[in-house]
């Protein structure tokens, strides 16, 4: 049986290819002190020198819900926002990483249990993109920690996106 494989479009966190890498290969991300599994597949299926940079039109970014490993802040999720726009991070994966990815974020419908798939994203080189949120907002925004903040930084500054440019998009964000 051949392999299928999709694009993961990553927002929040994942933005940070140091941060994503736990989610495949495991080990204890030093940021919060968190173990991950990883994925029985552990193989890279993306160039790391590469980032594949995704604006994802017609949704926002929002933070909600509240994450002890963020030291209480609000985590992000995206929902469907008429001309908005959200910066993104493609990773390919195979599907199966992309299924342990999820559970490994947790796929519960207040945390990340619901995929969003090729209907709604489309196709990149012939392959699916898909991401990950939660079933329902229930109104509760939380502001980001500052630590969780800086991760998402650094993960935009990887994708090849300027300081300034940074900057000026966290500040349109709800709770910043």
């Amino acid at each position: 049986m051949n392999e299928q494989f999709v694009y993961y479009l990553a927002y929040g966190s994942n933005l940070s290819l140091q941060r994503f890498l736990h989610y495949i290969k495991g080990g204890e991300y030093k940021i919060t002190g968190n173990y991950h599994r990883g994925c029985k597949d552990k193989n890279l299926y993306f160039d790391q020198n590469k980032p594949i940079k995704y604006f994802l039109n017609d949704y926002r970014l929002i933070f909600a819900s509240q994450s002890l490993s963020w030291d209480g802040g609000g985590v992000a999720f995206i929902e469907e926002k008429e001309n908005d726009k959200v910066w993104c991070r493609l990773y390919k994966v195979s599907l199966n990483q992309f299924i342990e990815i999820q559970e490994q974020e947790g796929a519960t419908r207040n945390w990340y249990g619901r995929i969003i798939d090729e209907a709604t994203l489309g196709y990149i080189h012939e392959l699916p993109i898909r991401t990950i949120t939660c079933q329902k907002f229930i109104n509760v925004f939380n502001s980001p920690s500052k630590k969780y903040l800086d991760v998402i930084k650094s993960g935009l500054s990887e994708t090849g996106f300027g300081k300034d440019e940074i900057d000026a998009y966290l500040k349109t964000l709800k709770l910043i």
